[in-house]
């Protein structure tokens, strides 16, 4: 952590940025990238909740160039509801930072017909992705600097069940919610791993990254630490294990906007900050990757999207 403070990144003047989920435990993220001059569009599924947030920040960043954009991730009308609503008002786009999330909730299933965490946590930034890929590389094309795509993951990938992706029960509607969770996280990084190998890369001017955060004190932990150990002893874990929302919010912003991650970072897992790791065997298995995203586009194409 020492190595590494968001006072080191760049000038970011002129750059547009989404980051999903800004409002909530995470909002540090977009509050550092406000401080260094990027537009940014916090999206979030709770609109009065992000827009509390971008009072609350422009209370120190009166300055800011900061909105709220509505975003649903469990629901695939939302998040192309949410992408039309950019694309109406900007045609360019340098940072996608996917960082919202679900976790430790109960199994049931979204109107499109998916676990709440498999389609929250992939899905829906899955297919937020897709929309908004043309703007991203259009911006590449003329860019000075590469556009950065951000997928967060978590070291909880660990916990996917046997077999990686499980094609043929991928809502797993008996299993623990932790290998559900597993089960997303692990999608995230083989994601990362396909629009690396499709649309990253130098010549595209383009990087694509993935990471764990951390053990970061947000609604998240605290909620699943408060099932598992109630609620006195789960606020005395979070104060003495996890690291605050700030700190938390670094290990993206090095992967979003760091001078130091190059090129040759296409595609790569990064522990906290800035730490080049190796995830599991299956979030390394590139066919498994391939394999995920045709069955990505396949469902997302009988769902009409």
């Amino acid at each position: 952590m020492a190595s590494f403070n968001p006072s080191q990144l760049p000038d970011l003047a002129g750059k547009i940025a989404i980051v999903t989920g800004g409002n909530a435990g995470m909002h540090s993220t977009a509050y550092n990238l406000l401080k260094k001059n990027a537009k940014v569009y916090i999206a979030a599924r709770d609109l009065a909740k992000a827009q509390a947030t971008i009072s609350e920040i422009k209370e120190t960043l009166p300055e800011a160039t900061v909105e709220a954009l509505q975003l649903d991730l469990s629901s695939f009308a939302s998040v192309k509801a949410a992408a039309e609503k950019y694309l109406s008002m900007e045609n360019e786009l340098h940072i996608l930072l996917n960082n919202a999330g679900a976790m430790g909730i109960p199994h049931a299933l979204t109107e499109d017909g998916y676990d709440v965490q498999w389609s929250s946590n992939y899905m829906g930034h899955y297919l937020f992705t897709k929309l908004l890929m043309p703007t991203l590389s259009k911006t590449a094309a003329t860019a000075k600097d590469p556009v950065r795509i951000v997928n967060l993951s978590s070291d909880g990938h660990s916990m996917a069940p046997k077999g990686g992706i499980l094609f043929d029960n991928i809502n797993q509607p008996t299993s623990s919610t932790l290998s559900r969770y597993g089960h997303s996280k692990l999608a995230n990084i083989l994601h990362t791993k396909a629009l690396a190998k499709r649309y990253g890369g130098k010549e595209k001017n383009t990087i694509v990254t993935t990471l764990h955060p951390g053990s970061v004190q947000t609604n998240l932990s605290g909620g699943l630490l408060g099932k598992i150990f109630g609620g006195p002893v789960a606020r005395l874990l979070l104060r003495l294990f996890f690291m605050s929302p700030e700190e938390g919010s670094w290990a993206s912003l090095y992967a979003a906007a760091s001078q130091e991650v190059n090129f040759e970072d296409n595609g790569v897992y990064f522990l906290p900050v800035g730490k080049r790791a190796k995830p599991s065997a299956a979030a390394l298995d590139e066919a498994l990757a391939d394999k995920l995203w045709q069955w990505t586009e396949d469902e997302l194409t009988k769902k009409g999207w």
